[in-house]
């Protein structure tokens, strides 16, 4: 209902109502809900892999009363036994460990993020129409910012896919948009009790996934500076306390947690999982490219762009989002420009007006989550596995910042930035949703076997529950990536991963100190795995008891009771 003038008329809450814009958002939702019920009836019967393995494995101990534990020891955490504590995020494989006891822990771990694939696109509109209400194009109401978002989200491709699989970003990005739409009035509405709503949030956000301490940083940044305001600084302050009050008491009890098995906890370690282990035992696996100056950094770090941008290639953003992301680039010259005319002699005093107009804060608060997302995901540039995560489901936190300028171009005053915005989203929308067909069909046609469509390697899996059964407890070291696809078949065998950078000593610590009773190398792996070159020195400690096990090459510690004698540091082949 729209009063005279074509202003939507208010709502009880103060919010326009959108009636035909709402319709456009149940016809997007049927849309891909079609896409999405086939893609996860497509995946119901696969078995987990990568993160989502490891999750599971947490799942299934939860789900068989062994408490928040795995079987799984990566990044050379060196785990001295099994199952082990882990930190990784909790909330996730809590919910899907205890639903699990009442349905089938596979159909858990599709449908259930599906779900909250849903519940993520419906709190996102709901919150992009609380910051952008009413349409963002004269004379047509069927298009809104809400669209606008969902429209990002349900065709960001990893965001599709990793959704039908048991990973944390459903539910994650559920809480992120439910705290981001309940927590709004409050910021123009600050309060002692607003900000203990707002640290909760942030603490169970920091649970969901570690991640997400970006938001925390975002929210006391905003609060802090709104402090510099002479209005309700009294108010101001006491949402701020109550915020940290809040979100300290959660954090540091996770951080507890931590402490009672990590080794030298720091505060790092509320969200940098890869680097939490029980102890030193063995060399640590650097995750990120290290550089020597400030210069070096920025400069390695800078080339992360031009990869990020290019319209095509393995790490571009356009895997992922299509061309939503261009909106940034055209956004940005045109604000710099807007903001160097609208900030000018004459107009100063209603920029220091709208400072300190009760909006502001939240303003600043959305820019910083949005800037704070998009910088994360271009600092970090990883020495394996994929280099940059900018097609990946991490880079999903660089919404923020591709939404606001996709809206920027929308609400233009300008026919032919709007004209050019229109562009953006239809082209998006029509590789999204060609995107997702694309990987319905592949799916569809892919190799069992690659997929996980039954058990992996399922001879390899046999032999380790029956070597399992004989010794009674059961620890291998195996080639990364491994252990999260084999863990669900073979409950009661324990993992060490083994990586390309695993020295011969960490593999003989393996053994001696941490249970290892076989090495497990997938067949052509050797010009990449370090410890296998030359081929005389790794044979004179570990000798080869079977050649070919469903694709592995299986070897044992020549003689565990001989005396050790460490390699020199100085080797470089060690």
């Amino acid at each position: 209902m729209e009063r005279q003038g074509g202003t939507p008329e208010a709502n009880r809450h103060g919010y326009p109502r959108t009636g035909r814009c709402g319709l456009a958002l149940v016809l997007v939702l049927l849309v891909v809900g079609f896409f999405k019920a086939s893609y996860s009836l497509e995946t119901q019967d696969l078995y987990p892999e990568h993160d989502g393995g490891y999750y599971t494995n947490v799942a299934q101990n939860v789900r068989d009363g062994n408490g928040f534990t795995t079987n799984i020891s990566l990044y050379h955490k060196a785990y001295s036994h099994f199952p082990h504590q882990t930190s990784v995020y909790l909330l996730w494989p809590l919910l899907h460990g205890h639903v699990a006891r009442v349905f089938p822990i596979m159909k858990v771990g599709v449908w259930l993020p599906t779900l909250f694939y849903f519940s993520t696109l419906i709190l996102a509109y709901l919150w992009a129409q609380r910051v952008f209400p009413g349409p963002l194009l004269r004379g047509s109401p069927w298009l809104c910012a809400g669209h606008v978002l969902v429209l990002m989200l349900a065709l960001h491709q990893p965001f599709f896919r990793y959704t039908s699989l048991p990973y944390t970003e459903g539910l994650a990005y559920t809480l992120l948009f439910a705290a981001l739409w309940r927590t709004w009035p409050g910021w123009t509405q600050p309060g002692p009790w607003r900000g203990i709503e707002l640290g909760m949030w942030l603490g169970v956000l920091l649970l969901a996934r570690g991640q997400f301490v970006l938001v925390a940083m975002a929210a006391f940044g905003a609060l802090s500076l709104a402090l510099t305001l002479p209005d309700r600084r009294a108010r101001r302050l006491a949402m701020l306390l109550g915020a940290v009050g809040a979100f300290g008491v959660i954090a540091f009890a996770y951080w507890q947690h931590l402490a009672s098995f990590v080794a030298n906890p720091g505060w790092s370690s509320l969200f940098r999982f890869d680097q939490n282990r029980e102890s030193d035992l063995l060399s640590p696996i650097p995750t990120l490219v290290q550089v020597n100056s400030v210069y070096g950094y920025l400069a390695d770090r800078a080339s992360g762009f031009l990869v990020a941008f290019w319209p095509s290639g393995f790490h571009s953003y356009a895997r992922s989002y299509h061309v939503f992301h261009y909106a940034l680039l055209v956004a940005l010259p045109l604000l710099a420009l807007d903001g160097a005319l609208w900030v000018g002699a004459t107009r100063r005093r209603r920029a220091w007006l709208w400072a300190r107009s009760t909006s502001s804060t939240a303003w600043v608060f959305v820019v910083l989550l949005a800037a704070g997302g998009f910088l994360s995901i271009h600092t970090l540039h990883k020495q394996y596995s994929r280099e940059w995560n900018f097609s990946l489901r991490q880079g999903l936190s660089c919404v923020f910042l591709f939404f606001l300028a996709l809206v920027y171009l929308l609400r233009h005053r300008r026919r032919l930035v709007v004209a050019l915005g229109l562009c953006l989203t239809l082209g998006g929308s029509a590789l999204g949703v060609a995107s997702l067909a694309h990987t319905i069909r592949e799916l569809k046609k892919a190799d069992p076997g690659d997929v996980g469509r039954g058990p992996w390697r399922p001879g390899l899996a046999r032999w380790l529950v029956e070597r399992q059964r004989e010794h009674g407890e059961l620890t291998v070291a195996i080639s990364h990536y491994w252990p999260e696809r084999l863990a669900l078949s073979t409950p009661g065998v324990n993992y060490h991963w083994v990586y390309w950078n695993t020295t011969r000593d960490d593999l003989e610590l393996m053994f001696r100190v941490l249970g290892v009773r076989y090495l497990l190398v997938q067949k052509g792996a050797t010009p990449r795995l370090r410890f296998l070159r030359p081929g005389q020195v790794f044979l004179a400690r570990f000798r080869e008891v079977c050649n070919d096990l469903d694709g592995f090459r299986v070897f044992v510690l020549r003689d565990p009771g001989s005396r050790w004698h460490p390699s020199s540091p100085s080797d470089p082949r060690q």
